[in-house]
């Protein structure tokens, strides 16, 4: 479920005894789970702080509180310290915090969301870009926009057309177009120019 190295239990225990709190916990949630945006949060939480409904996971130095609805987010989470100019930091490493978790009845938000997260994103990253769903038009039209790298590159509408656009038309039936309304005359960080 969770897998912390030594470092980081150590790093983390020494944050939570320097609270000065009896029986302080370190709470882990999801902002924003399923979309670009998500990120994993760390909270210090007291003997009343935890959610009745969070998942207990016991290390020798602490207590863990995962909120139990981000669990599928949380899946393979890797905590580890990682030294830094500064010092070091926690770094987390969540591979399913990005993609939303489907069933029958998701939305067809979430299912595009989905393709671009676990299918086209990683792609794009190696170029520095990513592409969101901005919404969907008239439950047929897929609305996009290229960020970072893609924004204003050169081979954005190739992209679009052979990786988006045929991805999106495969998996899900209901979208009959894929529209790309980035701006790329602003793309001053372009992968291709």
């Amino acid at each position: 479920m969770i897998t912390m190295t030594d470092t980081a239990k150590t790093y983390l225990s020494d944050m939570l005894t320097a609270q000065d709190i009896d029986d302080i916990a370190l709470r882990i949630f999801v902002k924003d789970p399923g979309k670009q945006t998500a990120q994993v949060e760390f909270a210090f939480c007291g003997p009343e702080g935890e959610n009745k409904t969070d998942v207990n996971v016991s290390f020798n130095e602490f207590e863990v509180f995962l909120d139990r609805t981000a669990l599928p987010y949380l899946k393979d989470i890797e905590v580890e310290y990682v030294k830094d100019k500064m010092g070091g930091k926690i770094q987390v490493i969540a591979p399913h915090i990005n993609a939303p978790i489907l069933d029958e009845n998701s939305s067809i938000e979430d299912r595009i969301r989905h393709i671009l997260n676990s299918e086209v994103n990683p792609g794009l990253a190696s170029h520095g870009g990513a592409i969101d769903l901005v919404q969907v038009e008239n439950g047929d039209t897929a609305v996009m926009k290229f960020g970072g790298g893609c924004q204003g590159c050169g081979m954005a509408n190739v992209t679009m057309k052979q990786g988006v656009e045929k991805s999106i038309l495969e998996k899900i039936p209901e979208i009959k177009r894929v529209v790309d309304v980035t701006d790329h005359s602003q793309g001053t960080n372009a992968y291709y120019k």
